[in-house]
């Protein structure tokens, strides 16, 4: 049965991220990247990644994100480089979707896209909202509701998080309304 996976901010050859991660190369972040991606996801898995891939060039990266198993999503960031989304999908590395894309998650409506936002779709019914760009580094107005930084700087491991941990993080977050919608908080 395939798995489900979200990651963000892989920053793959960005060398700033080398150190703010505190490695000592651009090999050493990229493999430890690919590592921990390949000790968890399986060739039917999907993962979606959500935006800032690579700051690579195009063979470099392309060489790196083809060998890696799953079904490879990409709702792209502001790193993101169009033309190497186009070939990235005519090559069938990546599905590419628009930079807001909504799925459902164990039934519930969630929003992915590479920022952050205050108010997403549904979300006074309950929906949840998975971003990345921030680097764990956002400051919520409530860090109670129901949003979550999937980036790599997020996980203990750098690695992807799971479908199934993201559903039992946001099963103690909540709605907090910050628009005229507070009055209509339902259940979804």
């Amino acid at each position: 049965m395939s798995k489900r996976w979200f990651t963000a901010d892989t920053h793959y050859f960005h060398k700033k991220a080398v150190e703010f991660r505190g490695f000592q190369s651009v090999d050493q972040m990229n493999d430890l990247l690919i590592s921990r991606y390949c000790d968890r996801v399986n060739p039917e898995d999907h993962v979606y990644f959500i935006g800032d891939i690579t700051f690579g060039k195009y063979d470099e990266s392309t060489s790196i994100l083809k060998s890696p198993p799953g079904i490879k999503h990409l709702i792209p960031g502001n790193h993101d480089s169009s033309k190497f989304m186009r070939d990235w999908e005519k090559d069938g590395v990546f599905v590419i979707h628009d930079p807001i894309h909504n799925i459902k998650l164990g039934g519930i409506h969630t929003v992915l896209c590479h920022f952050p936002l205050l108010v997403w779709d549904r979300a006074h019914y309950g929906s949840y909202h998975l971003h990345g760009h921030s680097h764990g580094n956002c400051k919520y107005p409530d860090p109670n509701t129901r949003i979550m930084d999937v980036g790599v700087d997020c996980h203990p491991d750098f690695a992807p998080f799971s479908e199934s941990t993201i559903i039992k993080w946001m099963a103690n977050k909540y709605y907090k309304a910050y628009d005229h919608h507070a009055e209509t908080i339902q259940p979804e």
